[in-house]
């Protein structure tokens, strides 16, 4: 049996791509596009103090990664920023004002969701 990780991986592998007739290598569905969904009307996001100066004026930015990873609820945010700094700060996104703006949200590993990036004017630091 496998993992959820591995059940995860394949959910989204098998959304973005299919495989060819004659066996050859997956071709990507779509250019390789995954559908955006609703969002709650708040996500999350924990951090460090230091990114927390750059998201205030830039938003929260994807950096080194392909999307941001946005949590459903604030322990989550909390326990994900405490495993990378011994003081954790949590942004609240305003997800439905954002969404009805345009930014795209993506079902993510598990509960979370991604977005590309989160304008500063959707966030509040919670602390």
């Amino acid at each position: 049996m496998h993992s959820p990780a591995i059940k995860t991986l394949k959910r989204a592998l098998t959304q973005v791509f299919t495989a060819q007739p004659d066996g050859r290598k997956p071709a990507s569905n779509d250019s390789g596009a995954v559908e955006s969904v609703t969002p709650p009307q708040f996500l999350f996001h924990g951090t460090t103090p230091e990114a927390s100066e750059a998201i205030a004026v830039h938003g929260i930015l994807p950096m080194r990664r392909r999307f941001v990873y946005l949590y459903p609820d604030f322990e989550l945010a909390l326990e994900c920023a405490s495993r990378i700094t011994k003081s954790p700060v949590v942004w609240r996104i305003s997800a439905t004002a954002a969404h009805n703006a345009g930014v795209a949200f993506y079902d993510g590993p598990g509960d979370d969701f991604l977005a590309r990036v989160v304008h500063p004017k959707y966030l509040e630091r919670l602390g």
